[in-house]
């Protein structure tokens, strides 16, 4: 109640573009399409504006706290039939940050069929192309990332490392080659100047 319950967010401008469309569809009832009633509570909202207050923006030290209290805690990751959760910055960094806590992962998927079909897309995954409601979210997150590159290399571990959420779905020669990808990705972090939080924050503002 100290954040979402009183509406949806601000629409996006075009009602044509694939934003709108986002926006529109998580207002509603994917069965009957009807808008969801939102509350009348009147409790203040806090959003990234007072980052001290939100509560959106601490998932990384809940999770956290969570791992060392709670016995036996373990990450659900729940997958769309399109692998869209592979495409929003908050699940891409709670996934990593999963992975940096050792928390246990279980992985649902709609099929392994629908695995193959988005296979390629998942093996190029990269954070500065992930997606959130609000702009001022997606900022954030690249914020607390000190190395975009590094994290990406990070990212594809999480989800098709020996340990990753996909590891057990995949086989043995598929796995070989995601893992040479990732090895070769993590050299070309080291060869290279790292790309800044600055830079990253600043390039995806513009885009």
């Amino acid at each position: 109640h100290a954040g979402i319950c009183a509406g949806f967010g601000p629409a996006p401008e075009d009602p044509e573009s694939l934003e709108f469309h986002e926006w529109d569809a998580k207002r509603r009832d994917s069965v009957t399409q009807e808008v969801f009633q939102v509350c009348g509570c009147g409790e203040p909202k806090f959003f990234n504006d007072k980052p001290e207050s939100c509560e959106m923006n601490k998932f990384d030290s809940m999770m956290r706290h969570l791992c060392s209290s709670v016995r036996g805690f373990t990450h659900v990751v729940a997958v769309d039939a399109d692998f869209e959760l592979c495409t929003r910055a908050w699940c891409i960094a709670e996934i990593v940050e999963s992975g940096e806590c050792g928390i246990p992962k279980r992985i649902m998927i709609h099929s392994e069929e629908m695995l193959d079909r988005h296979y390629e897309s998942l093996s190029t995954i990269d954070v500065r192309d992930c997606r959130a409601s609000r702009v001022e979210d997606k900022l954030m997150i690249l914020q607390k990332i000190r190395d975009v590159d590094t994290f990406n290399t990070q990212l594809q571990w999480a989800i098709f490392g020996t340990q990753g959420v996909f590891s057990r779905l995949i086989d043995a020669q598929d796995r070989a080659a995601l893992i040479a990808r990732i090895v070769v990705r993590a050299r070309s972090c080291t060869s290279k100047p790292s790309r800044s939080r600055a830079s990253s924050v600043s390039s995806n503002a513009s885009s």
